[in-house]
């Protein structure tokens, strides 16, 4: 996409190609004398879609926030090219490519129907989140946490780093909102009784999902040491050598056993129980933690 070129500086590459060329007994039509001026200013721009970097604050892929003072954000057609129209201030965008032009750092844009440069001062990298998958195996947003840490009052900050904007008690469950990451810590901004504020990981406890293990009065499984109760359809329970082996003794249904031992086997899980009639494995549908009708 070419660019406007300055008057005065076309005047003086006009001025300067053309005394090249009569020094070099070339004579070119000032239209050739342009192009070339173009492409010499042209060749001042850097960009990252070969492939490489810049040290700026952005790079290619990343979303970033269009700031300045003014409503609408500068918008050019080319790094340091023609001026057009432009987005909101505060509009959220994606960086489809860097430039260099030897001053500073331009980016292009493109969203909500805007395409076009703005320069570094306009842009803001924002928080990302971090996709599922990625990155620590912490609470993301949406995720119910508690606040800890060794103050009866936890602060909540205006920013990561920034200052305070409210407290909340120790122990308060709080809904995470965002996560990000500054300078290898991860903080969290969180939606509290209190109000909202940033926090870091070491302020916030996981609230576990009870849906994710089909909720609190889902009986949990028994564990060695555990007294449970024989059950089945018949009165007698046989207790094995070993899973899916030889019948090593038989208990009435009902009987109160201790377990000694747990195994799994092909998908099923077994337990090898301490029963007034001997030692033996039974599958867990012939154990209850209650006795049984």
């Amino acid at each position: 996409m070419k660019r406007a070129i300055p008057f005065f500086w076309v005047i003086g590459s006009l001025l300067i190609a053309a005394l090249a060329c009569a020094q070099a007994g070339e004579i070119i039509t000032p239209e050739e004398a342009t192009r070339r001026a173009d492409e010499e200013q042209n060749s001042r721009i850097f960009s990252a879609g070969n492939g490489d970097t810049f040290d700026g604050a952005l790079q290619t892929g990343d979303s970033g926030e269009l700031v300045g003072s003014s409503k609408l954000i500068n918008l050019f057609d080319a790094p340091g090219g023609r001026l057009i129209t432009g987005p909101d201030r505060g509009t959220i965008v994606t960086v489809q490519d860097v430039a260099d032009d030897g001053e500073r750092l331009w980016y292009r844009i493109d969203t909500q129907g805007y395409e076009g440069w703005v320069t570094e001062a306009n842009i803001e990298k924002v928080a990302s989140e971090p996709a599922p998958g990625e990155g620590a195996s912490g609470p993301g947003p949406g995720d119910t946490a508690t606040l800890a840490g060794s103050n009866f009052l936890i602060d909540l900050l205006l920013e990561p780093n920034g200052a305070i904007a409210a407290v909340e008690q120790r122990g308060a469950n709080v809904t995470i909102l965002e996560v990000y990451e500054l300078d290898g810590e991860t903080w969290y901004r969180v939606d509290t009784p209190g109000g909202e504020g940033w926090v870091t990981e070491e302020h916030l406890e996981i609230v576990e999902d009870e849906s994710a293990t089909g909720g609190s009065d889902e009986e949990a499984a028994p564990d060695p040491g555990d007294n449970v109760f024989l059950a089945g359809t018949f009165f007698l329970v046989d207790l094995l050598l070993e899973p899916n082996g030889n019948i090593a003794a038989v208990e009435q249904r009902g009987a109160e056993v201790t377990i000694l031992e747990t195994y799994e086997l092909d998908g099923e899980t077994w337990y090898r129980v301490d029963a007034a009639g001997g030692e033996g494995w039974v599958l867990e549908a012939n154990i209850s933690t209650e006795v049984p009708d």
